[in-house]
C-alpha cells in the first residue's frame, strides 16, 4: 500500500509540475509564433521592395508579350522620368485583358539604385 501512495503522490508531484510549467510553456509557444508570422510578412513582402507599378498606359489592341510591356514602361521612364533604367529583368500587366481596360504594369528585379531613381521622379 505504501507503495501505490508513494506512486500517487510522485505523480500528482508531476501533475503539479507540468501545470506550473505551462503558462511559461504556452508564452514560449506565443513568442515563437510571433517570430515566425514577423519571418512570413518579411519573406512575403521582400520581393515587393524592388516593384513599382504603372497606372495609365493604354492596353494595346491584343494581349502583350512581357517584352511589350517593358518597352512600354521604358518609354515612360525615359519620356517622362527621363530616367534610362537597364535592371528590369521583366515586367507584366495585372489583371485580364480588356481592350478598353488601361491595366498597371508591374516591372521586376530592379536594382535598388534605379529604384531610387525611379521613385525620385515619379513626381514629374
Amino acid at each position: 500500500m505504501a507503495n501505490n501512495n508513494e506512486a500517487s503522490e510522485f505523480w500528482r508531484s508531476i501533475q503539479e509540475l507540468d501545470k506550473m510549467s505551462l503558462p511559461t510553456k504556452l508564452h514560449n509557444y506565443e513568442e515563437k509564433l510571433s517570430f515566425m508570422q514577423c519571418k512570413i510578412d518579411d519573406f512575403q513582402n521582400r520581393p515587393r521592395r524592388s516593384n513599382v507599378l504603372f497606372f495609365g498606359i493604354k492596353d494595346t489592341d491584343i494581349p502583350e508579350s512581357w517584352d511589350v510591356s517593358e518597352e512600354l514602361v521604358n518609354n515612360v521612364w525615359v519620356d517622362k522620368l527621363e530616367v534610362n533604367v537597364t535592371s528590369v529583368a521583366r515586367a507584366h500587366r495585372l489583371d485580364k485583358f480588356s481592350a478598353d481596360k488601361k491595366r498597371p504594369i508591374i516591372p521586376k528585379s530592379f536594382i535598388e539604385r534605379d529604384l531610387e531613381t525611379v521613385l525620385s521622379r515619379r513626381i514629374k
